[in-house]
């Protein structure tokens, strides 16, 4: 009896050692429908082995890695062409200063003046017209320098290259950088030869020298024109001040009315004391005499008659007796009315004539000043030895980067790829 029994325990801890091994081999399935039977015949089927595919092969990492380093390295050392830099230090500096340098505020930002001409000359090296200038002054192609047949193709352009497009190239290969705070810029030049670096920074250099003094000469220009303008205009003022002057002169036949007042003044002075006299005489005569139609006193008043009216015309010479009309053209008191406006107008353009010598005389002592002047501290120079390119730290850069692109986008992948499963 205890061997049956032992007998069916083993079995029944078979068993459960069997359905333990399915449970842990085979995953659960959702309920079928199916008998018990057929389901324990269904687990206890043997289950074949999947193989996951690599996502990502180790030959993706030598095609997107290992062959585009090689031929990085291999460019850098069979066919880059040795780059030489030249690098040119210049300041543009003038006579004139700001104002406000008269209080001490040179640290103020806008106070140079020179600043403003600074930036002219970095834009001017960086356009096109600074090749157009080159070619048209010293008959010099700055394209010849970057076309010849010994430089790398990735650098190399056509001959026949528009401007335009070399302006980019231009634009490229060098580089103007300037310090408001000390005032001085910087040229760098990159040419593929030593002798080639140092003749294209000197070409520049010159080039935006006379640059410099075609905008200091044009401003002493305007600044010089101005006041000659202004000369000729005060010129042709007094001009005609001084003739007009001159014709009231010959019509009046006086230097000035003042002279003909200084002989109007004793003639009426002694018509009217002579006047009085006779008027006295007639007064006294006809006192003494009864007889009213005396030939002396008729005497008397045919003088005093004619004493009068001469007195009348001297002073009608003078004006017309009535400040509500102008009186006769004549008159001297028109007269010196117009005198004194053809003397103010004669003092004033003499004034400004002289106002206008003046300011033409400080411009052009200011003219022979040269307000700008390009000053080159750091001469071009011919370089020594090539900086450019790194070959090998170049190559080492595109290693890196190739191979951290490379990671990322692996990881990437096989990130799908598991959730996809």
């Amino acid at each position: 009896m205890n061997e049956q029994i032992n007998v069916a325990d083993a079995k029944i801890a078979k068993v459960a050692e069997i359905d333990t091994k399915v449970a842990t081999n085979i995953e659960p399935k959702a309920d079928t429908g199916k008998t018990p039977v057929s389901s324990q015949i269904e687990r206890s089927a043997p289950r074949q082995k999947v193989r996951r595919k690599k996502p990502w092969s180790w030959l993706s990492y030598v095609a997107f890695v290992v062959l585009p380093t090689l031929a990085v390295g291999l460019y850098y050392a069979f066919m880059s062409s040795d780059h030489y830099v030249v690098s040119t230090q210049f300041s543009v500096r003038g006579s004139n200063s700001s104002p406000l340098a008269l209080l001490g505020l040179n640290a103020l930002p806008g106070v140079a003046t020179q600043n403003d001409d600074s930036y002219i000359v970095k834009n001017y090296i960086e356009s096109r017209q600074v090749i157009a200038d080159i070619q048209q002054k010293h008959s010099i192609d700055l394209r010849d320098f970057y076309s010849k047949a010994e430089i790398d193709p990735l650098y190399r352009v056509k001959s026949d290259i528009s401007l335009e497009q070399f302006e980019m190239y231009w634009r490229w290969m060098t580089a103007v950088e300037f310090n408001s705070t000390t005032g001085s810029s910087t040229l760098v030049v990159t040419a593929f030869s030593q002798e080639d670096a140092r003749k294209i920074s000197e070409l520049a250099i010159d080039v935006a020298e006379q640059l410099v003094n075609n905008l200091s000469r044009e401003s002493r220009n305007v600044l010089i024109s101005t006041a000659r303008t202004e000369v000729e205009r005060s010129e042709k003022r007094l001009s005609a001040a001084r003739t007009e002057l001159m014709r009231f002169r010959n019509r009046e036949q006086a230097v000035s009315p003042e002279q003909i007042a200084s002989v109007q003044t004793p003639l009426l002075a002694s018509l009217e004391n002579q006047l009085a006299d006779l008027k006295i005489r007639k007064s006294s005569l006809s006192a003494s005499i009864t007889d009213k139609q005396s030939p002396a006193l008729r005497i008397i008043d045919r003088q005093i008659e004619a004493f009068e009216k001469q007195l009348i015309e001297q002073r009608q010479l003078i004006g017309s007796g009535d400040e509500g009309q102008s009186g006769d053209a004549d008159s001297l008191s028109l007269v010196i009315a117009k005198y004194s406006e053809l003397a103010i107008e004669e003092q004033f353009a003499t004034d400004t004539y002289r106002a206008a010598m003046t300011s033409l005389g400080t411009a052009d002592a200011e003219a022979q000043r040269q307000q700008r002047y390009f000053a080159t501290y750091v001469t071009p120079y011919t370089p020594d030895a090539t900086l450019y390119p790194m070959r090998f730290l170049n190559t080492f850069l595109t290693f890196v980067t190739l191979t951290v692109g490379w990671l990322i986008a692996y990881l990437l992948i096989r990130s799908v790829y598991d959730h996809a499963i």
